[in-house]
């Protein structure tokens, strides 16, 4: 990475400061009359309240951290107010903070992320839509049993793996792991959808543990949920590779819309 020039980061200082002092100019009168303002409001004071607050770096009431983290989103809210802030967008912003450690710069990468994902976080849901059907067309590739068994058990939506898309795993796993998680995402390496394949390596590794119990859907999702706090990402991680791996090497008998998700060339039937 190469270094912000400086008058560079002065300028998108100032620019920060400019959509900082636009939310924390709104008076309380103002605010009872601006009410898709106030509701972007309440949503990251109660989401900000419940972030990540099992970390030293973000316990406590009076912790600066937070003020930081709640500063960021509000003033991603006059950034973008047609997106405003849903529910999840924390999520993303904390490691940031924590990463970061400056409140401006911190912002500024949240913009970028934000540019990539925030799809996934309008309202008619198309993106996760999207990539639910994605992750369908890869299990049934790499497991055809396991995609037969949950197309039977009503499960083939995929939905019971929302969460892991949604925040990319964020709440699964621990957060060092998560940070090293994403730090792989965010290079786009070894294709721009392996956060599908590393849904498709967990999955994968549980089919047994499905098809041998005779799971219905709720009990997918409750598996799928328990999960949590107990994936051995490197493990994950390998297994995710190695499927790319496999479905590249046979790319000349893969269906084109699989080559196009993994973003494998021209080569496909």
């Amino acid at each position: 990475m190469h270094p912000i020039p400086s008058h560079k980061r002065a300028k998108l200082a100032k620019e920060y400061e400019r959509l900082k002092a636009q939310w924390l100019s709104i008076t309380e009168d103002q605010e009872s009359r601006f009410f898709s303002y106030s509701k972007r409001k309440g949503l990251v004071e109660k989401d900000v309240a419940r972030t990540d607050r099992s970390m030293e770096f973000f316990s406590g009431d009076a912790n600066p951290n937070l003020t930081m983290l709640q500063n960021i989103l509000m003033t991603y809210v006059m950034y973008n107010f047609d997106l405003g802030y849903v529910q999840g967008m924390s999520d993303f912003a904390s490691p940031l903070v924590y990463v970061m450690g400056n409140e401006v710069d911190a912002f500024w990468c949240f913009v970028e992320l934000m540019k990539k994902i925030q799809r996934n976080f309008e309202k008619d849901q198309a993106a996760i839509k999207l990539q639910m059907y994605q992750l369908r067309d890869l299990v049934m590739i790499v497991n055809p049993q396991l995609a037969n068994y949950l197309e039977s058990h009503q499960s083939d939506d995929m939905y019971f793996c929302f969460r892991w898309v949604l925040v990319w795993f964020k709440r699964e796993l621990s957060f060092a792991d998560t940070c090293k998680l994403w730090e792989v995402l965010w290079t786009g390496q070894p294709c721009p959808n392996f956060l599908l394949l590393v849904c498709v390596a967990i999955l994968d590794a549980q089919m047994n543990t499905i098809i041998d119990n005779k799971f219905g859907l709720t009990e997918i999702l409750k598996h799928v949920n328990d999960l949590s706090m107990h994936l051995v990402l490197d493990d994950v991680m390998t297994a995710a590779e190695a499927i790319f791996h496999q479905l590249s090497a046979s790319q000349d008998k893969l269906p084109a819309h699989i080559c196009e998700y993994l973003n494998l060339g021209e080569t496909a039937n």
